[in-house]
Parts: C-alpha cells; structure tokens; sequence
C-alpha cells in the first residue's frame, strides 16, 4: 500500500494529487520497497506510462537530451540561464515530482528537492516519493 499525505494539512489535495498517489496505488506491488531493492530510476520506469496519460513529461534517462529540465532564472533575451532537472513536471498544474529510492532517506536528498522546487518560480507543487523501507 502506499502511503501519503499532503501538505498543507488544512487544504484539500487537488485533482493532480489524488491522480498521482492513485498511480503509486495501482503499482504498488510492483515498486514495494519491503519486497524489491529498486532505485529511483526503476521506480520511475514503472510509473512513467501512467504519469504520461495524466499530463507529466517523465525523465527517459541520465543523457542530457533525456532530461526534464524546469527553469529557475532567466537572462538575457528572456533566454533561461539556469535550470533543475527533475523526474517529472506537471507543467499545466505546476507541479514537480521527484522519486527517491535510498538517498531520499540516508543522504536527506528529500530535502535537496525541496530547496530546488522552492526556487523554481513556475512549479506550485512539489510531490517527493520516498521508499517505505
């Protein structure tokens, strides 16, 4: 079962929230941290069809081309001159979401996310899975 909560407490989750945790829902046995030992990026891969039908561009890899890159500053010419990757945006709900396997937990990498989701001006929402065991 996955498990989840949102935040602000007093505010009822939106449609996108409901949406998302019912995907980590419909794969939980698949990505169930007391039975597999996957990382991140399988995690991802299990999702990733799901997580398309419901609007979110999903990271395809490592590569440089494969990445979501959100803009955090813009320069000259309006180009952007500074952006986070990513593992999924919700770019029409303004909403992030980021899979974390083992770092999201041992290197406090949960909290990395949440200072990069804050300075990016374009995302209102930030959604952080983070394995159960």
């Amino acid at each position: 079962m996955a498990r989840w909560i949102h935040f602000p407490r007093s505010a009822e989750p939106s449609y996108l929230g409901f949406a998302t945790a019912g995907i980590f829902q419909a794969v939980a046995d698949e990505i169930s941290s007391p039975k597999h030992e996957l990382t991140s990026n399988q995690v991802l891969a299990v999702l990733e069809p799901k997580l398309r039908l419901l609007g979110y561009r999903v990271e395809a890899g490592k590569k440089k081309e494969e990445k979501i890159k959100v803009p955090v500053f813009w320069g000259f010419g309006g180009a952007t001159a500074h952006t986070f990757d990513v593992d999924a945006w919700h770019e029409d709900d303004r909403a992030v979401l980021e899979v974390e396997a083992g770092r999201g937990y041992t290197n406090n990498q949960f909290l990395k996310d949440l200072f990069e989701a804050c300075m990016m001006p374009t995302v209102d929402f930030l959604i952080i899975a983070v394995r159960e065991e």
